[in-house]
C-alpha cells in the first residue's frame, strides 16, 4: 500500500486470491522481517490485507511468502484463527464463485482459475506458470476435486469427556488388546478437538434441531418420535435442520440402543455393559472411543470391558505403468490368476495394499465360500489374525484349509468305517467305557497330547490369539491324530488275529477322539 513495491507468491489455486485475508512470512526470514505489520493490496479485488508472521511458514518453500485464505484451506484456517483474520467464503454450495468474486461470479472453480490467470497476465502481474506435482483430494465416487468450504456445522464440545475417556482405559475399565494400542488411544484423547457431528448426506439420523423462519437465532433442540409442540402449532414458522448426524455419532449409541434404550428394558438390564468388542484397529478412535464416551455419558458405565483390535486385510494389487506415467490396475480375473500362481509378466508390478475396489484387489467372501467352502475361509482368516496391524492375505491360504477340510472328512470317514463293517462297535460296548488297563504308549500319548492342545487353545481364546487356536487345532488333527495315531491304530483294527478286546478299545478311542477334535475345531470351523 502507498508503494510501488510488490510481493510475489506461488499458488496452485489462483482463484482463492478472491478470498485472501493476509500474506504470511516466517518471523525468522530476514528478507521480509521489515514488512511484518504492513499492508498489501490483493490484485483484481483490490482488498487491503496485512502481512503477518507465522511460525508455520517455510522460508525455503516457494517464494517464502504465503497467501492466506482461511475459508478455503485447512492450514490457512488455523493461521486465521491464530491471527484473528476475517473468513471470506468465495464459493456457493454448488461450487461456483459467489458475489465476493465480483466479475468472476457464477463461474466454476476451474473456469474462474483460467480467467483469473488471463486477467493477471493482462495486468502484467503474472511472473510465470510452471508444472507442479502435489496432492489433490479427490472424491472417491465422483472423482471431483474436493474444495475446502467454510460452512456452519454442529459440534460436540469434547473437553468435558476427556477425563472419563482417559480413566476408562488407564484404570482398565476397558482393556485394549493388544496393549500397544493404549499409546495410540491416549495420544488421540490428549489431542482431542471439538467433534463436528453434522453431515450433508442423504441417509442418517436427521439432526433434531428446528429453526424459526422469522427469527433464525431462535432454535429448538428436541429428539423424539414427534416434532416439538411449538413447531406442531406453527408449522409454517419452523423448519428442521436438513443435515444428518455423523455416522460415528449414531454408531456410538449402538451398545445400548440395540438393547431397547431409551426404555429400561430387560435386555438392557441383563446385557449392558457387554463383555467384549472385536473390531479393526483403524476405528479405535472413530468408534471405540465414541462408544465409551456415549456409554459413560448416557448409561454412566462403560459399554464393554475388553476391546480386541485386529489388523486390516491387505491383498496383492497388480498394475501396469503406462507410457504417460499413469497406472492401470489389472482386472480382478487377471489378479486372481496371478494370486494363484500364474507367471507374472515383466511389465506388471505388484505390492500388498489395503483392499480397495478401485485397485481390483478385493477378496469377495461369497466367491471364496463358493470356491473353497465356509470352514476353509474361516480357518484361513482366523489363522491369519495376529496382533499385527496388517494381515497379508494370500489366496493360497484358502486352498490350504480347503485341503484341511478334506482331511477332516477323510479322517472322520476312516473312523466311522472302522467302527462298522465286519466287527461293528455296538452301543452297549461303547457305553461300557474304556478299559484303561489295555492302554498302550500311543493311547496315553494321544490323550496327553490332546489335553495339552486343549489347554493351549483355551488360553489362546482367552488372550484373543485366534491364529494360535486355529493352528493348534490344525496341527493336532492333521499331524497327531491322522498322520500318527491313526497309522498306529491300523494294525489293531485290520488284523484278524489280534486281541479282540484291544481292537474294541481302539474303536472306542477313535470315536471319542473324533468327537473331541470336532468340538475343539468347532468354534473356528463349525459347518463340516
Amino acid at each position: 500500500k502507498e508503494s510501488s513495491d510488490f510481493l510475489t507468491i506461488a499458488t496452485t489455486r489462483p482463484e482463492t486470491m478472491l478470498g485472501d485475508t493476509a500474506l504470511a512470512v516466517s518471523p525468522k526470514d530476514s528478507r521480509f522481517v521489515s514488512l511484518i505489520g504492513k499492508t498489501v493490496i490483493v490484485p483484481i479485488v483490490n482488498r487491503e490485507i496485512p502481512i503477518i508472521a507465522d511460525h508455520t511458514v517455510d522460508p525455503k518453500f516457494g517464494t517464502g511468502v504465503v497467501k492466506i485464505t482461511p475459508a478455503h484451506d485447512h492450514n490457512d484456517y488455523e493461521i486465521g484463527l491464530r491471527h484473528n483474520l476475517p473468513l471470506i467464503n468465495i464459493l456457493t454450495p454448488d461450487g461456483k464463485i459467489n458475489k465476493t468474486g465480483q466479475e468472476f461470479e457464477g463461474l466454476s472453480v476451474f473456469n474462474a482459475r483460467e480467467k483469473i490467470l488471463k486477467k493477471l497476465k493482462k495486468l502484467d502481474l503474472l511472473e510465470k506458470t510452471e508444472p507442479h506435482l502435489h496432492r489433490v483430494g479427490i472424491s472417491y465416487r465422483s472423482k471431483a476435486v474436493i474444495e475446502p468450504y467454510l460452512s456452519k456445522q454442529w459440534f460436540v464440545k469434547i473437553t468435558a469427556f476427556k477425563d472419563d475417556l482417559i480413566d476408562a482405559v488407564k484404570n482398565k475399565k476397558v482393556q485394549l488388546i493388544p496393549k500397544s494400542f493404549e499409546k495410540t488411544y491416549f495420544h488421540w484423547i490428549n489431542n482431542l478437538r471439538d467433534w463436528c457431528i453434522s453431515r450433508q448426506i442423504y441417509w442418517g439420523h436427521r439432526i433434531p434441531v428446528w429453526y424459526n423462519i422469522k427469527d433464525p437465532e431462535k432454535i429448538i433442540c428436541y429428539a423424539g418420535e414427534n416434532i416439538p409442540k411449538e413447531a406442531e402449532k406453527e408449522p409454517e414458522n419452523w423448519v428442521q435442520d436438513e443435515d444428518v448426524l455423523d455416522t460415528w455419532f449414531s454408531s456410538a449409541l449402538w451398545p445400548f440402543s440395540t438393547l431397547g434404550w431409551p426404555e429400561n428394558t430387560g435386555d438392557l438390564k441383563k446385557f449392558y455393559p457387554t463383555s467384549v468388542l472385536i473390531t479393526g484397529h483403524d476405528i479405535l478412535f472413530f468408534w471405540v472411543a465414541r462408544m465409551i464416551l456415549m456409554g459413560k455419558y448416557i448409561m454412566h458405565e462403560v459399554p464393554f470391558h475388553q476391546t480386541f483390535l485386529h489388523g486390516l486385510i491387505y491383498s496383492k494389487s497388480y498394475w501396469k505403468k503406462e507410457k504417460d506415467g499413469s497406472t492401470t490396475y489389472l482386472s480382478l480375473e487377471e489378479k486372481t490368476n496371478y494370486d494363484l500362481g500364474s507367471p507374472i509378466p515383466e511389465d506388471v508390478e505388484s505390492k500388498w495394499e489395503k483392499m480397495s475396489k478401485s485397485k481390483n484387489n478385493v477378496i469377495d467372501p461369497i466367491e471364496i465360500i463358493d470356491l473353497y467352502g465356509t470352514d476353509a475361509m474361516r480357518m484361513a482368516l482366523s489363522s491369519s489374525v495376529t496382533f499385527a496391524k496388517q494381515i497379508d492375505l494370500d489366496r493360497r491360504r484358502f486352498d490350504e484349509f480347503k485341503n484341511f477340510a478334506n482331511k477332516i472328512w477323510n479322517g472322520a470317514r476312516f473312523v466311522l468305517q472302522n467302527i462298522q463293517g465286519n466287527d461293528p462297535l455296538t452301543k452297549e460296548q461303547f457305553e461300557s467305557g474304556l478299559d484303561f488297563s489295555l492302554f498302550n504308549l500311543e493311547d496315553k500319548w494321544i490323550f496327553t497330547k490332546f489335553n495339552q492342545t486343549i489347554e493351549k487353545i483355551l488360553v489362546s481364546f482367552d488372550e484373543y490369539h485366534f491364529d494360535l487356536a486355529a493352528n493348534l487345532s490344525y496341527d493336532f488333527f492333521w499331524n497327531d491324530f491322522c498322520s500318527n495315531y491313526l497309522e498306529l491304530a491300523k494294525p489293531y483294527l485290520f488284523s484278524k488275529y489280534g486281541n479282540a478286546a484291544i481292537r474294541k478299545n481302539k474303536q472306542k478311542i477313535l470315536v471319542i477322539l473324533l468327537g473331541l477334535t470336532m468340538r475343539m475345531i468347532h468354534p473356528i470351523a463349525p459347518y463340516i
